[in-house]
């Protein structure tokens, strides 16, 4: 009789764990090389700003994203920047940061699915901005991610074709 309880709890502690499955499971493609041609126009090269400018010229060998949460996603590319930026982003003093605004997330802290090889990270965070729905702001060397405020307007969720980057997909709790 002890097993069958034991067993019961164990049954009833995992269920609602099914709960945080990731919904774009079985969607995920492997990573496809980044092409330019078919990616979209998020970047506007007469536009950069000078950070934005060494951010699209560190290029992201493999991005494999799935389900993963946004604190993850900029501590990854935050990385990405020491890594892979060359020298000038080595030296703590002035390479580019990436943080997120944990304040304004919450609760509903969004999940990002994609997956791309040799991708720049400027188009990478433009990218993971569009599919969350959140904005980056830049002051100074630092580049912070954060979802806006809500406005009074009817809201959509961020699409993308699968031109824009292979294996793209949306998910969210």
């Amino acid at each position: 009789m002890n097993r069958i309880s034991v067993m019961a709890t164990i049954l009833a502690v995992m269920l609602p764990l099914s709960g945080f499955t990731c919904p774009a499971d079985g969607k995920h493609e492997p990573p496809k090389p980044f092409d330019p041609k078919t990616a979209g126009n998020l970047i506007d090269p007469k536009t950069l700003t000078p950070i934005e400018e060494r951010l699209n010229a560190i290029v992201v060998p493999e991005i494999d994203f799935r389900c993963a949460n946004i604190y993850d996603i900029i501590a990854f590319y935050d990385a990405c920047v020491k890594e892979h930026g060359g020298d000038r982003e080595k030296d703590d003093k002035s390479r580019v940061r990436l943080v997120s605004d944990e304040k304004g997330f919450g609760e509903d802290i969004p999940l990002i699915h994609f997956a791309s090889l040799k991708m720049p990270l400027l188009y990478a965070i433009k990218l993971t901005c569009k599919i969350g729905g959140l904005e980056y702001r830049i002051k100074d060397n630092t580049v912070t991610v954060f979802r806006p405020e809500k406005t009074n307007r009817p809201t959509t969720k961020p699409t993308l074709s699968s031109e824009a980057a292979p294996g793209a997909a949306s998910a969210e709790r």
